[in-house]
């Protein structure tokens, strides 16, 4: 997985991407200064794995960069998540209107992104319920993290 942000060290218009693939296979792009190709989607990215299939169930956009009540959307989203797998990135900058609420509720999941500075970038793989496996990279935006996770269950495994 890698995640990007949208601003390198200046705040001119260079094209970024950032991906998530499982298996090999993109199941997340986004890119900042690219013409929309792909689209440029800004804030917390949440994809649902399943971890027998290990497929994407499903994709969820937090603007948390544009928008002060995404961070309430967020927790209500991960209060509700079940014991999957939750792979996060970054679409450029998740803090500039990141609220507090939003906050805690990423720390709930085993995520403390709370030194990310404005235009830093993040990934994260955990699962609610084994907490102390969380993996969280957070960088900045000169050098994204990206990272490659692998989980093995019951003959089935994942590397995002």
């Amino acid at each position: 997985m890698k995640a990007h942000s949208g601003y390198g060290p200046d705040s001119g218009c260079r094209p970024t991407f950032g991906y998530v693939k499982l298996n090999g296979d993109t199941v997340w792009e986004s890119a900042w200064c690219n013409n929309g190709k792909p689209p440029c989607l800004t804030g917390v990215n949440i994809l649902l794995v399943d971890h027998l299939t290990c497929s994407k169930q499903e994709w969820r956009r937090f603007d948390t960069h544009n928008n002060a009540a995404a961070s309430t959307e967020l927790r209500n989203y991960l209060q509700q998540v079940g014991e999957g797998i939750i792979v996060g990135v970054s679409g450029g900058d998740i803090v500039a209107q990141m609220q507090p609420i939003g906050l805690t509720a990423l720390k709930s999941i085993g995520v403390d992104v709370s030194n990310l500075q404005y235009r830093g970038s993040v990934g994260f793989v955990a699962q609610k319920t084994v907490l102390q496996k969380t993996l969280t990279e957070a960088q900045s935006n000169v050098n994204p993290p990206h990272f490659t996770h692998r989980v093995f269950t019951q003959g089935a495994n994942y590397s995002s």
